[in-house]
């Protein structure tokens, strides 16, 4: 009897070990899961990414959909008509849909089937074109928080629920590698989102590795023409972008800068937006006939996990209230969705109205 009990409790404490082991080991893995550092996290974390490392960044189709898309979707998507729905919090602008869905000609550099953002002969740009309406007036005495979450695309389900769950005034960046760009930016624009693209550059560790996050990566070995060649693919046939966010690019502050310089001022001289991740990185273009260069006041570098987004994005709550606006930079994940939408509904916004990245650009 002593023996078979002995047995038993041999069998029961094995299969509790056994369990204790798997449990451990999901824990653990989990955990690495989350903690994978958050500069390139688009492209290394999400479920369902269509991103691609075998396609070369020199074919056009890389980055792009076709010319004849953006046309079909533009005539099947109609502009909704401004309604007078009022706002949802007294520091959220209302969540109304944007008329420009797509680009019109006069702002479109058509070559063949693909298209670059231009300044229209009248000297409107896009990014003025495209932004977000916001009420200067009724706002001007109130503290200003602009959100840019960048990444998306590459993960379907994330993406959709940023588009269709978070405030309208945060801005959502694209992956040029995201399948179905143009109807993704479309659908975020119907939502009452500005749109931007991500612009990838090199990045260098802390023990001066490089990190190549894909392929059309800005480079600081690469040829003058090669990185203006990659920033062109970038911008291809991307619809109603109000410009890029540059991600990256701390190998660039120990190299020349002279091929930045040149892809700066290629998508500014577009009349787009080129928001720099790093707030003390400077602006490397000399003269431009348009856009915009801002820094971000500061970009999130963390885990990825919802506490400290939730203290990140608090701390950036509390710099907008000091000193009057504030920008910062957020990749896409289910952390940072989980950390807005809590954000939200805790009050983690108040007495700062968010706006659109637009609405902070110097006047």
């Amino acid at each position: 009897m002593a023996k078979k009990l002995l047995l038993a409790f041999l069998i029961i404490l094995g299969a509790s070990l056994i369990a204790f082991l798997a449990w451990f080991c999901f824990q653990y893995f989990a955990k690495q899961q989350d903690s994978v550092p958050a500069y390139f996290s688009s492209l290394t974390v999400g479920e369902e990414a269509t991103f691609d490392t075998d396609k070369s960044a020199k074919s056009a189709e890389v980055f792009s959909s076709s010319l004849t898309e953006n046309f079909a979707l533009l005539k099947t998507k109609e502009a909704p008509s401004r309604s007078s729905s009022s706002a949802s919090s007294p520091l959220l602008p209302p969540s109304l849909p944007l008329e420009v869905l797509a680009p019109p000609p006069s702002l479109m550099d058509i070559d063949k089937s693909d298209y670059l953002p231009r300044i229209a002969a009248d000297g409107t740009e896009p990014y003025n074109f495209y932004k977000a309406p916001f009420d200067h007036k009724k706002y001007a005495r109130e503290a200003k928080l602009a959100i840019v979450v960048t990444g998306l695309g590459l993960a379907k389900s994330t993406t959709n629920i940023a588009i269709e769950k978070l405030p309208a005034a945060v801005t959502l960046s694209f992956s040029p590698f995201a399948s179905g760009f143009v109807s993704q930016v479309i659908s975020a624009r119907e939502k009452g989102h500005e749109t931007m693209v991500d612009l990838y550059l090199e990045e260098e560790t802390a023990n001066g590795d490089m990190i190549f996050s894909s392929p059309g990566t800005i480079l600081t070995h690469l040829p003058y023409d090669e990185n203006l060649a990659r920033a062109k693919a970038t911008l291809l046939n991307k619809g109603a972008v109000t410009g890029v966010v540059a991600l990256g690019g701390s190998a660039f502050k120990s190299a020349p800068t002279a091929s930045l310089a040149a892809v700066q001022k290629f998508i500014m001289d577009k009349g787009l937006i080129y928001l720099e991740n790093d707030p003390d990185f400077p602006k490397a273009a000399g003269s431009v006939t348009g856009g915009f260069f801002l820094n971000a006041n500061a970009t999130y570098r963390g885990d990825l996990n919802t506490k400290d987004l939730l203290s990140f994005i608090k701390k950036a709550a509390d710099l907008a209230l000091d000193r009057g606006k504030y920008i910062i930079i957020l990749p896409l994940s289910k952390a940072t969705l989980n950390a807005l939408l809590e954000g939200e509904i805790d009050g983690l916004f108040a007495g700062v109205v968010l706006t659109p990245l637009t609405a902070l650009l110097p006047k």
